[in-house]
């Protein structure tokens, strides 16, 4: 299985809502994380490809109703296959989101983290000033 976080599973939990075509996938994706993250379309269409191949989604070419010289597009859904993938991806990333996950474990934890953080920047700001002072 692959993980909840990659333009794969982001594309099945988009198609969970409804059919679409590619870039009304990219735009519903954008729109549901309120603009911070955005899949590029060089990376979509292969996978959207993918997900075909592995039975996970069908595609359906649909010519444009009405419209001189529109193009046809494909619009994908989820096979039932496609909808169980995309309810154990779902069920994963909600296990790594919950406050029980363990991540941080505590607040011991995030104090050290935030310490080992702080020596990182003066070290960095260490070899900055002495990469000046020798050239």
């Amino acid at each position: 299985m692959t993980g909840p976080l990659t333009t794969r599973a982001a594309l099945l939990q988009v198609l969970r809502q409804a059919p679409g075509y590619g870039s009304d996938l990219i735009r519903r994706f954008e729109r549901a994380s309120a603009g911070r993250v955005r899949l590029a379309p060089g990376r979509v269409y292969p996978v959207l490809k993918e997900l075909q191949a592995e039975g996970l989604v069908k595609a359906v070419r649909l010519a444009p109703r009405g419209r001189r010289g529109g193009r046809a597009r494909i619009y994908y859904d989820l096979t039932p296959k496609g909808l169980s993938t995309s309810t154990m991806d779902r069920s994963v990333l909600f296990a790594l989101l919950s406050p029980s996950s363990g991540l941080p474990a505590s607040e011991k934890d995030r104090e050290r983290m935030a310490e080992r953080l702080l020596e990182a920047e003066e070290l960095s700001e260490f070899g900055v000033a002495l990469g000046a002072a020798v050239r």
